[in-house]
């Protein structure tokens, strides 16, 4: 009976930890200062993405990934099209460990934000490793504006208007259904749009 006993109160005492483990991980991820850090990375990863469009990724030290403070891992890639446009993908995964879409989707919408291309998304996808993708779509036409245009990095103020405007579109994302849980999926649906 001891033993009983004493093995509940250690898996109580694990699922304590590991709760409140997590509650700190998305703490630090989901903090004003950390969105401000991520976004402040964006316009090298722009750049780095458009010099590199159509290279094959280095993962030593490839310009495209970055990693915040907090573990934050972003990837963004560019490929050219045959239908004169490009596609656009970006990918946000936590080191160490999977990561809910609650964070990563709320990463995309502040992103694609920064990068003036929130309506041009086209596919979302949350695999089961958390990591979670997002790809827009732009002509050739646009591509060449899209390349030059200067971002804004927002103040923290501004950072909580952000935060609640990613709160409202995820809630509408998730609403429509249209969330995609596997990375192959996505590439699909990202070759066949490359055919049409």
């Amino acid at each position: 009976m001891r033993f009983l006993i004493a093995a509940a109160v250690i898996i109580v005492l694990l699922v304590v930890k590991m709760v409140w483990s997590m509650g700190r991980k998305y703490k630090r991820l989901l903090a004003d200062e950390h969105i401000v850090e991520l976004l402040g990375l964006i316009p090298a990863l722009k750049a780095a993405a458009v010099e590199l469009a159509g290279e094959p990724l280095k993962p030593e030290d490839d310009p495209r990934s970055v990693v915040t403070k907090a573990g934050l891992a972003v990837f963004y890639s560019i490929q050219a099209t045959e239908e004169e446009k490009s596609v656009h993908h970006l990918s946000f995964s936590y080191a160490g460990a999977p990561m809910a879409f609650a964070a990563g989707g709320r990463f995309l919408y502040v992103v694609l934000n920064a990068l003036g291309t929130i309506d041009d998304l086209k596919w979302v996808a949350h695999t089961g490793a958390g990591v979670t993708h997002g790809v827009f779509l732009l002509s050739d036409a646009r591509e060449r504006t899209y390349a030059g245009a200067v971002l804004l990095v927002p103040n923290a103020d501004e950072v909580r208007t952000l935060n609640k405007a990613a709160t409202n579109w995820l809630d509408s994302i998730r609403d429509t259904g249209e969330v995609l849980d596997n990375e192959e999926e996505l590439l699909a649906r990202v070759g066949a749009s490359e055919q049409a």
